[in-house]
């Protein structure tokens, strides 16, 4: 019954062998509840109104309670959902399990409810937890705010995520993609430090070297770093020799700001009991190809400490031929012939399809099961791997996903 609901909703003809694949334990009231929201799309008036929060967690309620009373009215009452969490904000639903939400969230918003979507994944947000699904909350609303070009609620939340985990907040990402962009050399991932490198900046390091290791080539920027100390340097010398003993490819963004920072924490002829800032230094002035002043550095370093500068490991990296890949619009929506047939030119002269999503903001539900039906069918066994996902698209893409093999790599929160 669910199959047949979802295939008449999704796409206006019948896809043949069309599966869903459900990657999480939700209960037959849940799935019927999900299934439902998406023949109730918002009204004009709906998505105009300058409604309060409290008054769209209100009508959120509402329209929720509403469906819930017709399912028990049809059903009989749901005897496998776990007790509701008390409510956070006045008047919207009580939280079922994390990662039921999430689902709902992302189907709300694949079917054009963001509003809806917002509420539910504000509660979830503001329910104490240190699990993986409350982190993971946090980043499908980041998404949701970036989709909707609403800045100054990421801000807000950036804020407030900062305090919470005590660690960098994800960035405000402003997509430029131009329809006519060279797709076949995909532009470098970019960490990002930001804030303060002290000693307090451990675990927001062990995260970076992380995902360092897992891109492996990458761009390090420093454009955000507000203070430095000597036991920060070390800790970021720490990452730095990881990445280098992996043989990481790295490139330096906004070096300049960095390097007067540790300036500040340095003097020549100032011998510190810990020479990490001066370690620092001089790699960072290596890897940003400024020969004059990485030599300037040494000289100083052996003047104050009275011996040769450190070596400057020399990791043996392979010049690898980089993979082309196809850069995914903004957002896939019904028909989808174009959009495929883009993707079919790109898939015959590549023996993966990477699909890059950075730019990726939605995909409307009515297109989902068409558009992995139609990458199934053009990969022909191949590798289709999906890169710098969001998590809000991503979490669509697994629920609905079927027999796709679609690999989701998400974007660093």
């Amino acid at each position: 019954m669910i199959r047949k609901s979802v295939a008449a909703h999704s796409c206006s003809q019948r896809l043949p062998r069309l599966h869903i694949r459900i990657h999480s334990p939700i209960s037959q009231f849940h799935l019927v509840k999900i299934f439902g929201l998406f023949t109730k799309t918002a009204t004009p008036d709906s998505r105009q109104s300058k409604n309060t929060p409290a008054d769209e967690a209100r009508e959120t309620s509402q329209k929720i309670d509403s469906i819930e009373s017709e399912i028990v009215a049809e059903f009989g009452a749901p005897t496998l959902l776990q007790p509701h969490h008390e409510s956070i904000i006045e008047g919207a639903p009580a939280l079922t399990p994390l990662s039921h939400v999430m689902d709902e969230a992302a189907v709300l918003f694949a079917n054009g409810q963001s509003n809806e979507a917002k509420a539910l994944l504000l509660q979830a947000t503001r329910v104490d937890g240190g699990s993986k699904d409350h982190q993971l909350a946090w980043w499908m609303l980041f998404d949701l705010a970036l989709a909707e070009n609403q800045s100054d609620f990421f801000d807000h939340l950036a804020l407030t995520y900062a305090k919470k985990f005590e660690t960098s907040p994800p960035q405000w990402q402003t997509s430029t993609q131009d329809s006519d962009q060279d797709q076949s050399q995909p532009e470098l991932p970019v960490l990002s430090f930001r804030g303060k490198l002290t000693e307090a900046s451990q675990a927001a390091l062990e995260q970076l070297q992380q995902i360092g290791l897992r891109h492996h080539h990458f761009v390090m920027e420093f454009a955000a770093i507000t203070d430095i100390t000597i036991p920060g340097c070390a800790g970021f010398l720490d990452v730095l020799e990881h990445w280098q003993k992996a043989s990481c490819d790295i490139s330096i963004r906004g070096g300049d700001a960095v390097v007067s920072r540790i300036r500040e924490c340095i003097q020549p002829g100032r011998r510190d009991s810990d020479d990490a800032a001066w370690r620092l230094l001089i790699e960072l002035l290596r890897l940003m190809n400024a020969d004059e002043a990485y030599e300037a550095a040494c000289v100083d370093y052996s003047v104050t400490y009275e011996m040769s500068p450190p070596a400057s490991p020399q990791p043996q990296t392979k010049a690898a031929q980089q993979t082309p890949v196809f850069m995914l619009p903004t957002l896939i929506s019904l028909p989808i012939d174009k959009l495929l047939a883009q993707t079919s030119e790109y898939a015959q002269q590549s023996p993966k399809l990477f699909l890059d999503g950075r730019h990726l903001r939605r995909i409307e539900f009515s297109a989902a099961t068409p558009w992995l039906t139609g990458l199934q069918q053009l990969a022909q066994g191949k590798v289709v791997e999906c890169r710098d996902t969001s998590f809000l698209v991503g979490r669509l893409l697994q629920l609905v996903g079927g027999a796709s093999r679609l690999h989701i790599i998400y974007r660093k929160p």
